[in-house]
């Protein structure tokens, strides 16, 4: 074999190596009505109050302590971004929802990373424009009173899963005399 044709190989082999690796993509969610659309069934119902501050996924629900809620500009003056991802390898990552909080006119934005099966935190970080190509990424860190407070916030709250009743036709039969 010559050593083109062995280069040829082992590139395809990558690229189909690689694909793999890159091939995860976040779903993104929506926001409508204060309804978390493009989840699954088991994350329903699934919601996030913008006024109040309260995410809700399933049975769980955390209503933000005031160390989240300092990631949002208080005049409500933000682009709210949301994706999410479930069906990713589970032993490096939990499926999570993230939260791009943009400020308007700010050349930086917030990430939260919550676990969608803990509603806890897991990740928080800033992304810094500092030039028209670049951007800088930096974890910030969740000190152990923020974590205590989110960790009070979480709260399993009663679920209850519809249940589609069907109505059957209650009109008296009439037996000819």
């Amino acid at each position: 074999m010559n050593m083109k044709k062995l280069l040829t190989i082992i590139c395809i082999f990558l690229i189909f190596c690689l694909n793999d690796v890159f091939a995860h993509e976040d779903m993104i969610i929506t926001l409508q009505d204060g309804k978390l659309v493009n989840l699954p069934e088991q994350y329903q119902p699934a919601s996030f109050d913008k006024n109040e501050f309260i995410l809700q996924l399933g049975d769980k629900q955390i209503v933000f302590p005031e160390c989240l809620k300092s990631y949002f500009p208080e005049n409500h003056l933000y682009d709210l971004f949301l994706t999410a991802s479930w069906y990713h390898d589970l032993s490096t990552l939990p499926p999570y929802l993230s939260f791009s909080i943009r400020p308007k006119g700010k050349d930086y934005s917030f990430n939260i990373l919550f676990d969608m099966d803990t509603l806890i935190p897991f990740h928080i970080g800033i992304e810094l424009k500092e030039s028209e190509i670049v951007i800088s990424n930096y974890q910030l860190s969740i000190d152990e009173y923020c974590l205590r407070e989110i960790e009070k916030a979480v709260s399993v709250i009663p679920y209850i899963k519809k249940i589609e009743l069907k109505i059957h036709d209650t009109k008296p039969k009439r037996t000819p005399l």
